[in-house]
């Protein structure tokens, strides 16, 4: 490459959001090279003085070809993996589609780990996002915490095993992370039209049609049996029993002497209890616990939920000024989760999901209250301790020089997170952003200085 290239750009270097990227000709044209040669033993003997017959070329070996294969085939291997998984979901038992399924999911991940995108910890999200689905689907429906932290472990550990970076910091990361985005949204429309294809055709592929139960031919001595119940079944509406099995949500509930298999309406309902059936669909009867005869739907009002709502933001506030070894914030999260779950199994629906964007929304307003609002109240400046300025304070030891490097330039001699060094003047200065991050070689200003602390920022900001 020659060492002073005279190029002129329309567009300014800083204004360019991708690399430049030239043909061979155009970049000698422009004086980036020297020239382009034909072949690489030309350029070997004639341009370098090596010899041919001394180099050699390294060739990807058949592991390194499979682990490629496999980085480029994650998103599939990643629909196949939820569709089988989603099949396991609404199969009795622990069969072959989940097993399956999880061997989609270890390749998948397997070949990200060896290329070097994703870690131990990211594989882990994600199969804790799959546990935690598990927990709201079997041990506790209709909880909703359990399925929202699911998806979001899910998410982030697909889209964090796919870049080297957690968060954005610059515009080719920002873009990474935007292709990420639209990939999962992509697996996850390809996995609902997969899952949509599998169902309409469950009943004509061969390992999978012996979970669809076929109902009998006009004609068949068992369908006239079977028409009588279904009648029978739809005179329950209505009607009360005894629950004879957990319900989570399925199980069999007593009826007079008959025995019913039943499903909740979400939520779990222990052995022993009374429920009433609310709808029938073909054989899917529903049920609902029975009010009983002093108790009314919403035992716990709005007005005391709303309360636990406020008691919760309060503790996440106090959390920010008193030292509590996370006692506080633990009693926080308690009577906030509490709050939301009452909405939901006390209400209806509108009500919970109202609680929960409420205190979704509540607790960072309430956090940045504490730390932006409250230091500039009377009770707030009496919790904050307010040191005295420079130039009341004597004796300090407060670097000679430090006022006059406000609105200097320099450089950031490492990493700004936010601490860290700079040349400032010729000068090595402790310096701290604004909280934003500030990578090594970057052109910083002094914007100003508080006691011994120089703030800088990015130049172009």
């Amino acid at each position: 490459m020659r060492d002073n290239p005279k190029i002129t750009f329309v567009v300014p270097p800083s204004k360019f959001v991708q690399p430049l990227t030239l043909q061979g000709g155009m970049a000698a044209d422009v004086g980036l090279i020297d020239g382009v040669v034909d072949t690489v033993e030309i350029l070997l003997d004639e341009r370098l003085g090596l010899d041919a017959s001394q180099t050699g070329y390294l060739a990807p070996n058949w592991s390194e070809d499979i682990v490629a294969w496999l980085n480029s085939m994650r998103e599939v291997l990643f629909v196949l993996g939820f569709i089988l998984l989603l099949i396991e979901f609404k199969t009795p038992g622990f069969a072959l589609p989940g097993i399956l399924g999880i061997m989609m999911f270890g390749l998948a991940f397997f070949g990200s780990y060896m290329v070097g995108l994703a870690t131990i910890t990211e594989i882990l999200l994600f199969f804790l996002g799959l546990g935690l689905l598990g927990v709201e689907i079997y041990i506790m429906p209709g909880m909703i915490v359990f399925g929202l932290a699911g998806f979001v472990c899910i998410v982030a550990g697909l889209i964090f095993s796919q870049q080297e970076f957690y968060f954005p910091a610059s515009g080719d990361q920002s873009q990474t992370f935007l292709n990420n985005l639209i990939n999962f949204g992509l697996v996850m429309v390809s996995v609902m039209l997969g899952i949509w294809a599998v169902y309409a055709n469950l009943g004509r592929i061969p390992y999978l049609k012996s979970a669809v139960q076929v109902p009998p031919k006009a004609g068949d001595p068992s369908a006239g049996g079977l028409a009588d119940h279904e009648q029978h079944l739809a005179t329950l509406p209505g009607q009360e029993g005894v629950v004879l099995t957990d319900l989570r949500p399925a199980g069999v509930m007593m009826i007079g002497e008959d025995r019913y298999d039943v499903v909740s309406e979400g939520s779990f309902i222990e052995e022993g209890a009374t429920v009433r059936v609310v709808e029938v669909h073909g054989n899917r009867v529903v049920v609902v616990p029975a009010e009983k005869p002093n108790a009314q739907k919403g035992e716990v009002t709005v007005g005391i939920l709303a309360l636990m709502v406020l008691v919760g933001l309060a503790l996440v506030v106090a959390e920010v000024f008193f030292v509590s070894a996370g006692i506080l914030a633990v009693m926080a999260g308690t009577v906030l989760v509490s709050a939301v779950f009452f909405a939901f199994s006390h209400h209806d629906s509108l009500t919970g999901w109202s609680f929960l964007v409420a205190c979704a929304i509540g607790v960072p307003l309430s956090v940045k209250m504490a730390f932006r609002v409250l230091p500039h109240t009377r009770l707030g400046k009496q919790l904050y301790l307010s040191g005295l300025d420079s130039e009341e304070v004597s004796g300090a030891a407060q670097e000679e020089g430090l006022e006059d490097l406000v609105g200097k330039q320099g450089t950031a001699l490492c990493d700004l997170r936010p601490a860290g060094y700079a040349s400032i003047g010729g000068r090595r200065i402790d310096v701290v952003t604004r909280g934003e991050l500030i990578e090594k070689s970057s052109p910083i200003k002094v914007i100003k200085i508080e006691s011994n602390q120089v703030f800088v920022a990015p130049l172009h900001s």
